[in-house]
């Protein structure tokens, strides 16, 4: 068995229920209590990246909140958005995977397979997390090689 450790892209809902104040929602203060505990217990197991789209995303909304996100990343590797994988995600939208109105799912997936990360951690149960639009997804893309695993049977 490897001791290499899995990488793991952090989509921008983690780092928000990581970093936002507790929510009256139920359940997204479950969704803030289980992100808070993994990132204490867990997260040192991983090789943690965030990317140039989830810092445009944090860095949003309220100043102090967003200086709060930020820095919960600062020593986080970032990766960039560069033209294969801003090609990739419009892909995404152009088969209909994932809907124009969410660009940036698109492109947090395309993130995630061009850089080869092993998984992409996310709340984002819409888009991203969501079991049928990732049979969709591998059903769509199986005719351009585009490998689907790093999303799928990743176990935190």
């Amino acid at each position: 068995m490897s001791d290499k450790k899995l990488s793991v892209y952090l989509e921008t809902s983690v780092i928000s229920h990581l970093s936002n104040r507790p929510s009256q929602n139920t359940t997204i203060a479950l969704f803030q209590s289980a992100t808070r505990e993994w990132w204490a217990i867990k997260r040192e197991k991983y090789n943690l990246v965030v990317s140039s789209v989830v810092l445009e995303e944090i860095s949003q909304g309220n100043l102090e909140a967003s200086k709060k996100r930020v820095s919960a990343i600062k020593e986080i590797k970032l990766l960039q958005l560069d033209l294969k994988t801003f090609e990739l995600g419009n892909l995404l939208i152009k088969q209909k995977i994932i809907p124009e109105k969410a660009e940036r799912d698109a492109f947090h997936i395309a993130l995630t397979m061009t850089n080869k990360i092993d998984c992409l951690l996310s709340w984002n149960c819409r888009h991203i997390v969501n079991v049928l639009v990732s049979r969709i997804f591998r059903h769509r893309l199986e005719g351009i090689q585009v490998v689907f695993e790093t999303l799928t049977g990743c176990s935190l």
